[in-house]
């Protein structure tokens, strides 16, 4: 079975809805860039993202980090590049089963500032460590990825039919237990993953929108409850997208980032 990263059937988002998310670009030798991943601002200087979009190249200057990026082909007003200081994946990262999908990337001090807020542009709320969420709660999930569902091309990663604009599905939490069944994901679904989506199929991210988060409602707000990881296709029945629970990984966040920012 393929196991593919992870809009389909979405709706093109409104400029600012999710001033959080980021779009990760690969750079080449004359200075242009592509889509690769995406990304959640966490604090001024971080960004969380899924580690399998570092795993054939680590060296942080082959990329850079898009912040207030709404159109795909077209400049922005809150549009902003930074370079990447630091690339720390998950140690226990296994890019065969995708358990501990996890990296946070740290942008370059840009005169005495990281990442500038505005709007736009802003962080976004982590899981508290005893938030709770029922199956079938609506999630938002945002990015660039392909807006086709019936690609197979095994962990594909980049330009491939990318969105021109940035869209956002609804996708509802899958019930505890349910993606383990064996004609779902069965036992590769392993702690500190997670599912959501339609049961029929439909609403899902797609290939390039891997790394991006999942937010989830949580005491009037929203909060990155999930990472987008990977999944069999996209928008297939019982074939949903497979996240990283952020909850799982908070004290390793906070390690993280006490390591990068001291």
């Amino acid at each position: 079975r393929r196991i593919s990263p992870r809009i389909v059937d979405g709706i093109p988002a409104h400029y600012g809805a999710h001033p959080w998310v980021v779009d990760i670009r690969i750079l080449y030798g004359d200075g242009q860039s592509i889509h690769w991943c995406g990304g959640v601002i966490i604090s001024e200087y971080l960004v969380l993202t899924a580690a399998h979009c570092f795993r054939s190249s680590p060296n942080e200057t082959h990329f850079i980090i898009r912040v207030g990026q709404h159109r795909m082909y077209a400049p922005d007003r809150y549009e902003k590049d930074y370079e990447i200081e630091t690339v720390k994946k998950h140690k226990d990262f296994d890019i065969a089963t995708f358990v501990n999908d996890l990296c946070i990337l740290k942008v370059r001090d840009q005169g005495g500032h990281g990442i500038l807020f505005n709007e736009h542009v802003l962080p976004a709320c982590l899981p508290s460590p005893d938030s709770v969420y029922e199956a079938r709660t609506l999630c938002l999930i945002a990015g660039w990825g392909s807006t086709l569902g019936d690609l197979s091309v095994a962990g594909s990663l980049g330009p491939i039919s990318n969105s021109a604009v940035l869209r956002t599905a609804s996708v509802p939490l899958y019930p505890h237990g349910e993606c383990e069944r064996p004609w779902v994901y069965g036992d590769r679904i392993k702690r500190g993953m997670f599912c959501a989506g339609h049961k029929e199929g439909g609403m899902d991210a797609c290939h390039g929108d891997s790394g991006g988060p999942l937010m989830c409602p949580s005491n009037g707000r929203f909060a990155a409850f999930g990472i987008i990881s990977w999944g069999e296709e996209c928008g297939l029945a019982n074939r949903p997208g497979v996240y990283v629970k952020v909850r799982a990984y908070l004290k390793w966040i906070m390690k993280a980032e006490a390591e990068l920012t001291t």
